[in-house]
């Protein structure tokens, strides 16, 4: 059942943003995503799979909505740089390796 591993989840997501500082708590959050994302392949679990995509997209909002209003120009240039090449990564490791995600997705 998929409920237990959504909670945990969100669980340490409200206690990652509650510990940590503004920008450190969505790097550790994106993380995390990562980790869930990884964890979830290798335990072949869907729901943690989808959980960790679904905490990553949020983390990847909080910087564009929160994060970067908070930020000097030359951070937000560079952040933006790096969030471009990250989501620019994904693109292409999707298209490249879009036959063997479809099954674990």
């Amino acid at each position: 059942f998929p409920w237990p591993s959504w909670a945990a989840l969100v669980s340490l997501a409200v206690v990652t943003l509650g510990t940590f500082p503004q920008t450190m708590g969505t790097i550790v959050l994106a993380l995390e995503a990562i980790l869930a994302v990884a964890a979830g392949l290798y335990l072949n679990r869907r729901p943690i799979r989808l959980g960790g995509i679904a905490l990553f997209l949020f983390s990847i909002g909080k910087v564009f909505l929160y994060d970067l209003s908070e930020l000097d120009t030359l951070s937000r240039i560079f952040s933006f740089i790096v969030l471009g090449l990250l989501l620019i990564g994904a693109s292409w490791a999707y298209t490249r390796y879009r036959e063997q995600l479809q099954k674990y997705l």
